[in-house]
């Protein structure tokens, strides 16, 4: 995904606010953030990704770490406890909402997590309001003890425009090494205490969400009335509703009181958002108590989801091979690969996930399946369900797609080798540019008739 005005706007906004450490696992855009910030080598998966960037908060650097929506699952259980426990140096987390799906194998709203323990989260609506909402996060994030989030979807990388940028810097924090067990210490010891500063925290977060600036409605004049979260505005039909009122969010919490008084009177609500009706929700609950109002959703994002995935056709005679050496099940995991052309693959549930899950079905009584997997894939989270498949025995065959990368964002470097793993293990290598169908149809016999936990690496 090739970078653009948006990202280097934004990136610019986090040079200008300090950043002094970045980390990620590359994804929708992220990873272009990541370079843009200077970024070369990524983490095995973003749980890794989190805790680099907490650990270097904790250090005293401004740190900021990107990822895609569905990485957040990965990261979530350090990223919740960090709202819990707060931050050092001030802590930016930048989640890039594929909400089209057009670079993810489904459409998930990262908001949903804003829910668990709040804290303080931006959607920009602009390229103007990205650049100063970068250049502040820091220090918002070191004024309120929590890790800020700023949430980016398609439509914020299809802006354009020509912006003035502020080309000043903000000051530094002059903050040393954390040293505060009491605070940084997640542990039911201090976890009262952790909470009743969390509860103070986004009594104050919600405060400055009502006062931001951004979130001021228009003079309200109609008896019609548009909420729009983020970066919609800037391509909605806008012509279609001069005689809407109109309220622009970029912030949650959203901004409760402002909302209350913008519906006042009003006899009509639409509510556009890039996602799954999250704001909708939140705006519902606020008018249930309001007669006679009707509350309209637009998202328009589910007829946009279709057809997205390419087949990689020159994998055909790897996938031909696999489905000849009659298999008993072949779990396939999420990559360039994974719809291919000859229907093989009969599973596949998330990034890292085949090897888990081929163990699963080994360990259910499935003789011999074969989990088809791709390097990075692999490093994600594939390595620690090879650890236990190798302690209980499993027999299972294991297919690498080795393309010596990330190659679907970049061919950005990882921080391991996928060789590391495979001590005590049989291995396989081959190159494919040169192997025939004939050979490696071979070769997956061959791992079958051992009937031991093997691994096949090809070279792509």
């Amino acid at each position: 995904m090739k970078d653009n005005i948006a990202t280097k706007i934004i990136c610019q906004g986090f040079k200008n606010g300090g950043v002094e450490y970045v980390s990620n696992f590359p994804g929708f855009h992220s990873h272009n953030i990541f370079s843009g910030l200077g970024g070369e080598q990524i983490s095995i998966n973003e749980r890794v990704a989190y805790e680099t960037a907490y650990g270097a908060s904790l250090a005293g650097k401004r740190s900021l770490v990107a990822m895609k929506n569905v990485g957040l699952n990965v990261a979530a259980d350090p990223f919740l406890h960090s709202i819990i426990a707060g931050v050092n140096a001030g802590l930016v987390v930048v989640i890039t909402d594929d909400t089209k799906a057009v670079a993810s194998q489904e459409r998930q709203d990262s908001r949903h997590f804003f829910d668990f323990y709040g804290g303080l989260w931006f959607e920009p609506n602009s390229l103007e309001s990205a650049y100063q909402i970068a250049k502040d996060s820091f220090k918002l994030s070191e004024e309120l003890d929590v890790p800020v989030v700023i949430r980016l979807t398609n439509q914020f990388f299809e802006l354009e425009g020509d912006i003035t940028l502020d080309s000043t810097v903000s000051p530094g924090n002059n903050l040393g090494i954390a040293n505060n067990p009491e605070k940084f210490v997640v542990y039911p010891t201090f976890w009262l205490n952790q909470y009743k500063n969390l509860s103070d925290k986004n009594g104050r977060i919600r405060e400055l969400a009502s006062k931001f600036s951004k979130n001021k409605a228009e003079d309200q004049k109609n008896e019609k009335g548009l909420i729009v979260f983020g970066s919609c505005w800037q391509e909605l039909g806008q012509d279609d509703y001069n005689d809407w009122d109109k309220l622009l969010v970029e912030t949650y919490p959203i901004p409760k009181e402002e909302i209350e008084e913008f519906i006042k009177n009003k006899k009509e609500i639409k509510v556009i958002e890039q996602g799954d009706n999250y704001g909708f929700r939140i705006i519902q609950r606020l008018l249930s108590q309001t007669d006679g109002v009707i509350v309209k959703s637009e998202t328009g994002q589910i007829q946009d989801m279709e057809g997205k995935w390419t087949i990689w056709s020159h994998l055909e005679n790897l996938f031909l091979a696999i489905k000849n050496s009659d298999p008993s099940f072949v779990v396939g995991d999420v990559g360039q690969y994974t719809v291919e052309s000859t229907n093989t693959i009969g599973a596949c549930l998330c990034l890292g996930s085949s090897v888990g899950t081929g163990m699963g079905l080994a360990m259910a009584g499935v003789e011999y399946p074969f989990c088809v997997v791709g390097d990075t894939s692999f490093l994600h989270s594939g390595t620690q369900a090879l650890a236990e498949a190798k302690a209980r025995n499993i027999k299972m065959g294991i297919i690498v797609i080795d393309n010596g990368g990330s190659m679907a964002t970049g061919g950005q470097s990882t921080a391991s080798s996928i060789y590391e793993f495979t001590s005590g293990i049989d291995t396989y290598e081959v190159d494919y540019k040169t192997a025939t169908q004939d050979q490696l149809e071979t070769l997956l016999k061959q791992m079958k008739d051992t009937g031991k936990l093997s691994i096949l690496f090809v070279k792509v």
